[in-house]
């Protein structure tokens, strides 16, 4: 709509330029009218196709400057259409349309024959200024566009960051919550068992059990607290929460298996020391999950513990004689156990054993 309000008010000032007075030839009426049409018109498509544009005008203005028709206005169309195909065209393309804007402008001198210098040095300020401003148009839009590109790509990033950092720390939490609940459930599950077949022959123990069971829930409510606590933290400051199990409660976790009913004997070598926070938390989830594994899939069976504290990795092992656990070791807790390890660096192995039962062997990077 601009662009044909701007076409139609160049074609009314042209037409008003042009001396078509009662004394204009006739001949030249209609070459008048043609030329004043076909150097306005086009520039409603200026934007559409504006290097054809800039072509037909400016063969139009070079037969207007040929022609008998007096008109002040003839170079009007051209340096819109120049401004035009300049501001929207790349880099290269604008400077080849300059170069071949200046090589028309002096051919239309050579071919008026003498013109004066004043009049030449005119011309190639005025389509040099077209020029100049349509390739400043250009760069501002660049230089615009590639910030936002720029602007688009940073929040991209930021984005891809975000949902990287999030994804981590579901992943983190969920480990966590397996690791807690799968423990704590599969020793009151074991223990439940335990209670419904003591409570008619053996009341006393059967109440042990049943305070085991209570002592267990109270420990999971604890623990999960702890990680509910950590979900609400807003990163602000340091988490409010209380300290991760790390090497000296794997004492009472054996304890707590024990209280389940499977034997479990704990061996400590080496040179006893405080572990890094990173190490002393996992090795905690190590064992623990080995004992939830040993509780859930064992059946009848004792099992073994040993932690030992090398001068560079911490070594644990956790072994049993029962009846191995089925499938392919692949589950949920194992796959935990393998990202703990990974992340420190560690190694872990995991699998039937020859003599029977299964085992779990980590290392633990101390360094």
């Amino acid at each position: 709509m601009v662009d044909t309000a701007l076409a139609l008010a160049l074609a009314a000032l042209t037409w008003g330029t042009m001396g078509l007075d009662e004394d204009c030839p006739c001949p030249a009426r209609p070459l008048a009218v043609a030329l004043a049409l076909a150097q306005t018109l086009p520039l409603a498509f200026r934007r559409v196709a504006p290097v054809p544009v800039l072509v037909l005008l400016g063969l139009v203005t070079g037969i207007h400057g040929a022609s008998t028709v007096s008109d002040p206005t003839v170079f009007f169309g051209a340096l819109v259409a120049l401004y035009t195909a300049v501001s929207l065209s790349d880099r290269r393309t604008s400077v080849v349309l300059g170069a071949v804007t200046a090589v028309a402008v002096g051919l239309s001198v050579l071919a008026s024959g003498d013109t004066p210098f004043a009049t030449v040095a005119l011309n190639y300020v005025v389509f040099g200024t077209a020029w100049i401003l349509g390739d400043s148009v250009r760069t501002h839009r660049a230089y615009a566009a590639e910030l936002e590109d720029r602007a688009a790509s940073a929040e991209r990033r930021r984005q891809e960051d975000a949902n990287r950092a999030a994804a981590e720390e579901r992943v983190r939490m969920a480990r966590e919550l397996h690791d807690v609940v799968a423990h704590h459930v599969s020793l009151i599950a074991v223990q439940s068992e335990a209670a419904q077949v003591l409570l008619p022959k053996d009341p006393g123990r059967a109440a042990e059990a049943v305070e085991a069971i209570a002592t267990t829930a109270r420990q999971a409510l604890t623990e999960l607290r702890r990680l509910l606590g950590a979900l609400r933290e807003d990163g602000d400051g340091p988490a409010s929460v209380s300290p991760q199990p790390g090497d000296l409660a794997i004492g009472s976790l054996v304890d707590s298996v024990r209280d389940a009913g499977v034997p479990v004997s704990l061996t400590v070598r080496g040179n006893l020391r405080p572990l890094p926070d990173a190490v002393a938390v996992s090795a905690y989830r190590i064992v623990q999950e080995s004992l939830t594994n040993v509780v859930k899939h064992a059946g009848p069976a004792t099992a073994a513990v040993v932690v030992d504290y090398g001068a560079d990795e911490l070594v644990l092992e956790v072994t049993d004689d029962g009846r191995g656990r089925p499938g392919d070791g692949t589950g949920h807790g194992l796959v935990g156990m393998r990202e703990r390890v990974t992340l420190l660096g560690g190694q872990l192995r995991a699998g039937p054993r020859r003599e029977g039962g299964f085992g779990v062997e980590a290392r633990l990077p101390l360094s």
